[in-house]
């Protein structure tokens, strides 16, 4: 499904490229509508030696296979192997924590860029960090509040949330990862510009794991989603029970939710997705004081399919400014980067100010 979208972004920008998967019909009809497409090689994410061949001769590997807990890793480390430049579509904090420390130092030696986690939404937080570094930094905290409003999920996606529910979930505090603090009630809180209150919870953001290791100056990042009160009350009981659910649910539970997930949700149509707004705000301070930077736009999966190509082509034609595992702000300017996406719909905005919580 991101798939498809990020192959149509790809197909807009004019970017040549080769479509692997396991289904060869699948992948002929995508090639029949797409002109870009170059050729088409099969591979499994779970058969390193066919991932070895359909690289070969890539300069960047788009991943949107998931869940990525599952199926990533090969992916990334057979990218790094057929020297390509790396970038997936994940919302998996485990597997990103785990691409960060069995990665970043290979792919830096290689001077090899990889971008994990660079859709909506974690692609904008990177961004606005790297926004607020410039403006306030260097930044001791950083705290990062996720919404999306009245959003469907694809099938993938909530494989992926399935396969989430009995892994660690981690927050950044004194310079250490610590696991996330389960919070009964859900936190009201006020940004300068809104008329009316949003509701916060902790959540497993990739911003936590990815945003320290860029900014060695920060030594506390978070990470949360906002909420309609009632959503975000259910949301915060669950995640406090769910360290206890989690032995109980783990193996053929989980299995058994996937399967049903993939034969009942239908993917969201072009049409839903285009009315689901979004909304990043990046909170941080600094020896330059407090901002918030504010980033919006529509659609969720169809701004991913944007956030992944345009990082493709620019890793493409060599415009990394880092190497290793590292985020948008620090892979390329951040500023230039969310200009460029202008077109399709996003806006961003830096205030000097931060929350006031109720």
């Amino acid at each position: 499904y991101t798939g498809a979208i990020t192959l149509q972004a790809l197909a807009r920008r004019q970017i040549p490229c080769i479509i692997v998967g396991r289904d060869s019909a699948h992948l002929h009809r995508l090639q029949s509508t797409h002109p870009n497409v170059t050729q088409i090689r099969l591979a499994n994410a779970d058969d390193p030696l066919s991932l070895a061949q359909a690289f070969q001769g890539a300069g960047v590997v788009v991943n949107t296979v998931g869940p990525f807990i599952k199926w990533g890793l090969p992916v990334v480390e057979a990218a790094i192997n057929a020297g390509a430049h790396y970038v997936d579509s994940t919302a998996e904090q485990p597997f990103q924590k785990n691409v960060l420390q069995r990665f970043h130092q290979v792919a830096t030696q290689q001077n090899l860029t990889v971008l994990t986690g660079h859709a909506c939404d974690f692609a904008f937080s990177y961004a606005g960090a790297a926004l607020l570094q410039e403006r306030c930094g260097p930044l001791q905290e950083c705290h990062t509040y996720h919404q999306l409003d009245d959003f469907k999920v694809s099938r993938g996606t909530a494989r992926s949330a399935l396969g989430m529910l009995t892994e660690n979930y981690w927050s950044y505090h004194q310079h250490q990862w610590q696991k996330q603090k389960p919070q009964w009630l859900p936190r009201p809180l006020r940004f300068p510009q809104d008329t009316s209150p949003s509701w916060a919870v902790p959540f497993p953001g990739g911003d936590v794991v990815l945003l320290p290791n860029d900014l060695p100056s920060l030594h506390t990042c978070t990470a949360h989603l906002l909420l309609p009160r009632r959503d975000a009350t259910g949301f915060a009981l669950f995640n406090t029970l769910r360290p206890t659910l989690a032995g109980l649910l783990k193996g053929r539970p989980i299995a058994w939710m996937e399967k049903l997930a993939a034969s009942r949700l239908q993917d969201p149509h072009p049409a839903e997705r285009a009315s689901v707004q979004w909304r990043v705000i990046v909170h941080g301070r600094g020896e330059g004081g407090e901002h918030s930077c504010v980033i919006r736009g529509l659609d969720p999966y169809g701004i991913s399919g944007e956030t992944l190509s345009l990082a493709a082509q620019w890793l493409f034609e060599g415009r990394s400014q880092r190497p290793g595992v590292t985020t948008t702000g620090c892979a390329f300017n951040a500023e230039e980067f969310l200009n460029t996406l202008a077109n399709a719909g996003v806006s961003w905005e830096v205030h000097p100010t931060g929350p006031t919580y109720s």
